[in-house]
């Protein structure tokens, strides 16, 4: 089971057919800037884990989908087909492999980064002596910074993000949003727990403590000369929104993006005949990129 929080625009949920699968929804959501409150007039949701993977592993189980357990060595690209083989020499064909491993992809090569921002991130879910923030409130970000001081202000930004979870529960979390190198995990448990202090707020039970490391600017991958397509909570194609921090397959605000992106993807793949018929139509390309264009819009592809 995934045991980190995530959330999501609720809106984007509904074309999908999810929005079952959230535990709670807030219409009360904020931005803090200085000491300016932004209210976003948009619901967002958290995601109930357990809810969501049962609902795609029903989904795999109505497609009778076969499944193999093994450490992935390399794919080749054949003319018609993908094969992938495994470390104990298995070897599996498909018309599309997708590569869902993450921010160090298995399968998907790019280009070297030479400098990578990451976003690192301390949270809590507990309760609080007093609510850390309004009642039946989510806030996204809180640039507040009056519990530091001025040596601590000059130093990079961080910021509270933070939701009411109900019966007296929150979840609680300081984040740096990009950093080279990146901000010590240690550092921003400090910073957390002295904000916590500065609105005369005590930590009184841990139920969880969630810890994030991941790199923000990896280079994408180039759509040509792949044997395979990327995608995930880290994509092997590195479309992760920047302006506000998240990126799943179906979580957190950048993910109902990516969650349409899934659906549009399903649908183009169930139209292609094969790999023949896209080789024409992109003949100066891989079948792999072929394939990508349906799936992408236009304007969000690079080559």
């Amino acid at each position: 089971m995934w045991t980190s929080t995530y959330g999501i625009w609720a809106e984007e949920l509904a074309p999908l057919g999810l929005t079952g699968v959230l535990a709670r929804r807030w219409s009360a959501c904020a931005v803090y800037a200085g000491e300016r409150r932004i209210d976003l007039q948009r619901e967002y949701g958290l995601i109930d884990n357990a809810k969501l993977q049962a609902h795609l592993l029903a989904r795999l189980a109505r497609a009778a989908t076969t499944w193999h357990t093994g450490r992935v060595a390399e794919a080749t690209q054949l003319p018609d087909r993908t094969l992938v083989s495994t470390r104990s020499g298995a070897e599996y064909a498909a018309r599309v492999v997708i590569d869902a491993s993450g921010h160090a992809p298995v399968l998907v090569t790019r280009p070297r980064s030479p400098r990578l921002a990451y976003q690192t991130a301390y949270g809590i879910v507990g309760r609080f002596s007093a609510p850390p923030v309004s009642p039946g409130q989510m806030v996204l970000m809180d640039y507040r910074s009056g519990h530091l001081d001025a040596d601590e202000r000059r130093e990079p930004p961080t910021f509270l993000y933070a939701m009411d979870l109900g019966e007296s529960r929150f979840f609680v979390e300081e984040t740096s949003l990009a950093h080279t190198p990146p901000a010590p995990l240690d550092a921003l448990a400090q910073r957390l727990h002295k904000r916590l202090a500065w609105q005369g707020v005590r930590v009184e039970e841990v139920e969880h403590v969630e810890r994030c490391v991941f790199p923000m600017n990896r280079a994408a991958a180039a759509l040509a000369d792949q044997p395979v397509l990327g995608f995930g909570a880290q994509p092997a194609w590195s479309i992760l929104f920047p302006a506000i921090r998240w990126g799943c397959p179906a979580l957190r605000p950048s993910c109902g993006a990516s969650a349409c992106h899934s659906a549009r993807r399903r649908s183009a793949l169930a139209r292609e005949p094969g790999a023949n018929r896209l080789a024409g139509i992109m003949a100066a390309a891989t079948a792999t990129t072929a394939r990508a264009l349906p799936i992408w819009p236009s304007k969000r592809l690079a080559f």
